[in-house]
């Protein structure tokens, strides 16, 4: 809207050119329904990707000891840009880290898992969406 506004405007700002690009594009009930030369969001499709905001805190969970794994998680379940699917498949690859680290490294029971739920795990989940970020639609 505010892009049409200012093709009209140009470089001359003055309140009456405002509103006469404004009442060009029609009444704002008309606008937020889609019409009046505005193009409404397709339904049933995303107006974008989700965020980056997951898989950052994912990946830097070494980096803060797991912090960022909790909020990460948090912010994954919470967030409604992501798919249920690839949240609860994000969430089982942290798990999974933590139970393979310890069975196929030398490492003790209790660092494995610690390494795996840390480390492993939220870097394959972070991964994971960044590879689905860029595949979704």
């Amino acid at each position: 809207m505010w892009t049409s506004v200012a093709r009209e405007v140009g470089g001359d700002p003055a309140p009456a050119r405002v509103a006469a690009a404004l009442a060009a594009l029609g009444q704002p009930e008309d606008l937020a329904a889609g019409s009046g030369g505005v193009p409404a969001a397709p339904a049933g499709k995303r107006a974008a990707p989700p965020s980056w905001t997951c898989i950052h805190l994912l990946g830097a969970s070494a980096l803060t000891l797991g912090v960022t794994t909790v909020v990460g998680v948090i912010r994954l379940w919470r967030d409604r840009e992501w798919r249920r699917l690839h949240v609860l498949s994000a969430i089982m690859l942290i798990v999974l880290g933590g139970v393979l680290v310890p069975l196929l490294t030398p490492l003790g029971t209790v660092v494995g898992g610690a390494i795996g739920l840390v480390a492993v795990g939220p870097l394959g989940a972070a991964g994971y969406l960044a590879a689905v970020r860029k595949i979704a639609p």
